[in-house]
């Protein structure tokens, strides 16, 4: 951030800076802001921020900065109250719980908030399990626990930015459409689905892939046999990409007649129908069921050593 540039005139202009979180940060990055607002704001003299009016906001019994290998003197001395300009900050408690106002709580609720709050802030301030020296196993009480029969009765839900764009997309889209929609999360709508459920294992460690065990792959009247312990198929749900072992894949290029992974969609009607076999369930794909338009003019199949 450099005197002059755009950024520079907008914090200039700025009437109070606002730090979330800031105990998780190291020492030197809010001195490096420091040493910037100095910099921009010339005639602040020796005030701290160039004179601007800094909120840092965060509990320092919570995570503390990040460094790899580092010990607790460490840590602890890059921290922001190991910092220079901690002579210069005013210490603002925050000691009503907010949650515990809202209009619409229940006794019963408001008393398991209350009592979980107090719990987190004795671990925090250490006087869980006294006398200790900082380190101790601590005993979580049964009631804040989460069990499965919680789990089955919620939705979970971890989105990356990719799937968080395709459901704006959905939603924006609904917006337009005088009948509405809505999309289920954690299971299905009888009312927009027809047929059955087919449940299988995942294999783990999954990584970001769903990993399954198929049997076999069926392409006309040739069998590609999949049974082998070591055979892993991968199913990328983003995309329309099935992986699975070397020598299984070569086999259904073979069985298509096709000497390269992309086939064009001029010959999929000419293709022989193939079925997967997962679960002990066949699954067949005709070429009906093939995604081949003008906006994607092939089909591609993957191998992997997998």
């Amino acid at each position: 951030m450099s005197p002059g540039s755009a950024q520079a005139q907008l914090v200039a202009e700025a009437s109070l800076i606002i730090w979330d979180e800031a105990p998780m940060m190291s020492k030197h990055c809010v001195e490096s802001l420091d040493r910037s607002l100095s910099d921009i704001r010339k005639g602040a003299g020796n005030r701290p921020f160039g004179g601007k009016v800094v909120v840092f906001g965060g509990d320092f019994r919570q995570v503390l900065p990040i460094i790899p290998n580092a010990g607790r003197a460490e840590i602890c001395m890059s921290a922001l109250n190991a910092s220079y300009l901690l002579k210069h900050c005013k210490l603002l408690r925050l000691t009503k719980n907010m949650r515990l106002l809202a209009n619409n709580l229940s006794p019963t609720t408001a008393k398991e908030i209350k009592d979980f709050s107090e719990w987190i802030l004795k671990v925090g301030d250490g006087k869980i399990s006294q006398p200790n020296d900082g380190e101790v196993m601590i005993d979580i009480p049964e009631e804040f626990l989460i069990t499965w029969q919680m789990i089955l009765l919620r939705a979970i839900l971890c989105p990356t930015n990719d799937d968080v764009g395709i459901i704006n997309e959905y939603m924006l889209d609904q917006l337009e459409n005088p009948n509405g929609g809505h999309i289920v999360f954690g299971g299905f709508d009888p009312n927009h689905f027809r047929g059955e459920h087919t449940y299988v294992p995942m294999m783990l460690p999954s990584n970001w892939f769903s990993k399954i065990r198929m049997s076999q792959i069926l392409i006309g009247n040739i069998t590609v046999d999949l049974s082998a312990k070591e055979s892993i198929t991968i199913l990328d749900s983003e995309m329309t990409d099935i992986y699975g072992p070397r020598t299984a894949v070569r086999k259904i290029y073979e069985a298509l007649e096709t000497k390269t992974k992309i086939v064009a969609c001029g010959k999929v009607p000419k293709l022989p129908a193939i079925s997967f076999t997962i679960g002990e369930k066949l699954f067949p794909l005709t070429k009906d069921d093939v995604p081949c338009d003008v906006n994607h003019p092939r089909i591609g199949f993957a191998e992997a050593a997998v």
